[in-house]
């Protein structure tokens, strides 16, 4: 071990002053009464004026002592004379016996302390243990040896007392008030006073303990010598000192065995001399609460018991007052303004009370709502849709089970709960809950039938967030609306939750992935009938996920729509489409266009409320100085029923901007023959659904070969879409359709092969010429 720094003894010449001999008696008398043995009282006087003592640091020391200079350590404001707080010259002080030995050891390594407060033994370890701290003082006795944490050496000892009120007790087992003595050194206590004659009892703190000998609730208060002279000095208490003593340390985390080093090194500098003072001057400068503060205090309160009283009769009055109207916004918080029913908050509430000793899957969650209220607030007023939501309310509370919670959760949406049952019997509620019809005859037109959408979500962890069970079950309701389910009343199951957590996996990677270019554009060629070549082609959007591989449209777009993100996607394939008609305009090997293409896009209805829509489309056209007409412009037939009078006004923009515009999937959904005269569309898309059966099914093969007919009267186009065998393609160019595209002629291929296909068709050879039928 490498010496580092040597402090040797330097002794003093005894001199023949008051302030010496004062200390060189104190000393004497503080060495037998700390110590309880004369014996040390000799090396006490030998040392007393030996101001330095020798310490050895190791290099690993004094590193640490410069990579730490300042060390957090806790203390309890109000616990004199071991720690305290007092104020000198108006500005808070931290004094006391173990914060003042701390400091003295400090100064001798170069060491800095910052004092944090603390209210309880408990705080300070809780502190320690998440470093906060880095030294707990404190009644460190009180800290069990189990817990992970190392102590510094012994710093101090004094004796135990057992006091009473009493110089005799007439009891057999008469009980011991203790506070802050951990489980060993209770059993060093009950090694003097057996258990089979002391009954034990354990207070907070020595106030506690105080009080309860003061109240008679013990017969002895069990106190180290420092606390019996601060609280016990009265002259009617009775002391007895015990061989068992107080051995005071401080306590550091597990891993802080080289701070532990260093301070028990520091420690050892601490002459007796020193630390005789450091007692001294501590346990003379508090005035520590004892019982004549107590009967003090005492007199203090009946002096002013009048003016408490009249306080107390205005106190009850303020309280009165005050509870009125906390109970006002209780009932604001709990129930429902309008209808009365109970909260979410309120709900949840009660819920988790019941959940709390559940058993898997004992209890349900039903979920019910009004189908499409939000026409029944437009069309009636808001007035009348609250009525009928008060009246459902009263409804719902006089038709629920008796032990079922009930609340208004949102809106038009409510949520019950309670005990499980088998599936029909949930049914037959349901039924009897929204059995209203005749009740909301006041409020509504005779033939006006209100609907409901109904889900149930079997509750299998009583444990989980009740907010996540709610959305489950609401889940399964929004699930069967949107899938026109025909039951009454549809089970959630973990596909839907599957589904759930690939919606918010997808909405959490859109934008990253959209930044990393993960999106392609691929390219659906599309077909002449008439002349049997390429005369354009359908732009898709695919999802290259670098784990999941390629993913289709139906995975993520319809979250798009809903999420409003397919809004930026349209924008990138549109840009991608005019960067690529402007590259194929210069293909030809004298720089000119080698056959003209018009190729589509899809426009969601999202932007359908974009009023910038017509300009940006032509700033990104202007960009790549392309021709709108070589732009094909697809929206969906379901848009059509959206919001007709906005969709004809963006459509003409569209138009007037030089735009084509297709009516995509005609004949999947609810088409208006009468809308068709009103739109300015050029394209009428068949979906491939509608395909599916011709030619074997003659019925479908007249009506398609009837919206053929009507659009040549209509000058619109037809694209037949999901072509996929030579039977359908030879019935369609017979039928007279236009365009054909499908997997017959081609799948949807990356922007580089349609590149290379279209290269091959009209820059190089006519080889490989796709003949149709």
């Amino acid at each position: 071990m490498k010496i580092i720094l040597r402090i040797g003894p330097v002794d003093f010449p005894l001199k023949n002053t008051a302030r010496k001999n004062f200390r060189f008696i104190f000393l004497i008398l503080f060495s037998v009464f700390i110590h309880n043995s004369f014996l040390p009282a000799q090396n006490t006087l030998n040392e007393a004026f030996s101001e330095e003592k020798e310490a050895l640091f190791t290099d690993e020391e004094i590193n640490f002592i410069k990579q730490h200079p300042i060390l957090n350590v806790s203390f309890s404001p109000s616990r004199p004379p071991f720690e305290y707080q007092s104020e000198i010259n108006g500005y808070p002080q931290i004094q006391g016996i173990n914060a003042a030995l701390l400091k003295c050891a400090a100064e001798k390594t170069g060491l800095k302390l910052q004092f944090v407060p603390i209210k309880s033994t408990d705080e300070g370890l809780s502190l320690l243990e998440n470093s906060s701290i880095d030294i707990l003082s404190g009644y460190t006795d009180s800290i069990e040896e189990k817990k992970k944490f190392i102590f510094t050496g012994s710093v101090y000892s004094v004796n135990y007392f057992l006091v009473s009120r009493e110089q005799k007790i007439e009891s057999n087992r008469p009980t011991v008030a203790v506070s802050g003595i951990a489980d060993a050194g209770v059993d060093k206590i009950r090694r003097e006073l057996p258990v089979e004659e002391y009954g034990f009892e354990f207070y907070g703190d020595v106030q506690e303990v105080f009080r309860a000998l003061e109240k008679k609730k013990c017969d002895y208060a069990l106190v180290n010598r420092f606390d019996c002279d601060s609280y016990f000095g009265a002259p009617n208490f009775y002391k007895k000192q015990l061989e068992s003593t107080y051995t005071h340390r401080y306590a550091l985390r597990d891993d802080a065995a080289l701070l532990a080093s260093i301070l028990d090194k520091a420690f050892s500098l601490i002459t007796p001399g020193e630390k005789g003072r450091i007692i001294y001057e501590n346990l003379t400068s508090q005035k520590y609460y004892n019982l004549e503060h107590e009967n003090t205090t005492v007199f203090l309160r009946k002096t002013f018991l009048y003016i408490f009283f009249l306080l107390v009769i205005a106190g009850i009055i303020t309280v009165i007052l005050i509870t009125l109207v906390i109970r006002r916004k209780i009932h604001v918080i709990e129930y429902d303004e309008l209808t009365g029913m109970p909260t979410p908050t309120k709900f949840k509430h009660d819920v988790r009370k019941v959940l709390k000793h559940a058993e898997p899957n004992e209890y349900m969650l039903i979920s019910l709502d009004i189908n499409d209220f939000k026409f029944v607030n437009d069309s009636f007023g808001y007035s009348q849709g609250n009525l009928i939501l008060i009246e459902l309310s009263n409804h719902f509370m006089q038709n629920k089970y008796k032990d079922e919670i009930v609340c208004r959760y949102n809106a038009d949406n409510f949520i019950f709960f309670a005990k499980r049952t088998e599936f029909i019997f949930i049914e037959d509620h349901v039924f009897n809950l929204t059995d209203v019809s005749k009740k909301l005859v006041p409020y509504l037109p005779e033939k006006y039938d209100l609907t409901f959408s109904a889900s149930v979500y079997y509750i299998d962890d009583p444990l989980q967030d009740i907010t996540l069970m709610v959305d489950k079950a609401n889940m399964a309701r929004k699930f069967a609306r949107q899938n026109f389910a025909t039951h009454r009343v549809i089970e959630y199951t973990k596909e839907m939750n599957d589904n759930m957590e690939w919606n918010k996996e997808i909405t959490l990677n859109m934008n990253n992935a959209f930044a990393n270019n993960q999106f392609k554009v691929y390219y659906q060629p599309k077909y002449s009938f008439e002349t049997e070549k390429i005369i354009g082609a359908e732009a898709l959007i695919r999802w290259k996920d670098p784990e999941k591989g390629l993913l289709p449209p139906d995975k993520f777009v319809p979250l798009f729509e809903r999420n409003g993100f397919i809004q930026k996607i349209d924008m990138y394939v549109f840009d991608s489409v005019c960067r690529f008609l402007a590259d194929w305009k210069k293909a030809g090997a004298d720089g000119s266009c080698p056959h003209p293409l018009t190729i589509s896009f899809n426009l969601s209805r999202n932007h359908l409320y974009n009023p910038d829509l017509i300009k940006e489309l032509c700033s990104i056209k202007d960009k790549y100085d392309i021709g709108p007409n070589h732009i094909e412009v697809e929206l969906t037939e379901s848009i059509m029923f959206d919001n007709q009078k906005r969709l004809i006004n963006v459509m003409n923009q569209i138009k007037n901007a030089g735009y084509s515009i297709s009516v995509d999937d005609f004949g999947s959904g609810y088409s208006s023959l009468n809308l068709l005269k009103d739109i300015p569309a050029d394209v009428l898309k068949l979906d491939k659904e509608f395909l599916s059966n011709v030619p074997e099914d003659s019925k479908e093969t007249t009506i398609i070969s009837s919206v053929i007919e009507m659009s040549k009267k209509l000058n619109m186009k037809t694209v037949a879409e999901g072509v996929e065998t030579q039977n359908q393609a030879k019935l369609l160019r017979d039928m007279g359709c236009d365009i054909a595209q499908g997997y017959y002629y081609a799948k949807p291929i990356t922007e580089e092969e349609y590149r290379s296909l279209l290269e091959r068709d009209f820059i190089q050879t006519n080889e490989g010429e796709k003949k149709i039928g």
